[in-house]
């Protein structure tokens, strides 16, 4: 019989790393996850903690720019149109 027909047969090691995160496991982390981004935590590790500050700047940013106006009134340079180059 040939090898290439046959399924491979798997220990319990590799089963078990098939699945390491279920949904239940998931959604028992989130909250400790979600905890952990709050800046005092962050505070501690100046490295993440302007990571944060940058994340939360940057997001701002994007969420207030329809109301400011587009990159024009922005002082931004438009992206040049594919049929220009």
């Amino acid at each position: 019989m040939s090898t290439l027909l046959e399924r491979p047969v798997r220990s319990s090691a590799a089963k078990g790393r098939a699945r390491s995160f279920s949904a239940a496991q998931l959604l028992a982390a989130l909250p400790g996850a979600v905890r952990k981004l709050h800046p005092r935590d962050q505070w501690h590790n100046p490295v993440m903690f302007l990571v944060w500050v940058g994340a939360l700047f940057t997001t701002l940013l994007a969420l207030a720019e329809p109301f400011l106006g587009g990159p024009s009134d922005s002082g931004g340079v438009p992206a040049p149109h594919p049929s220009l180059r």
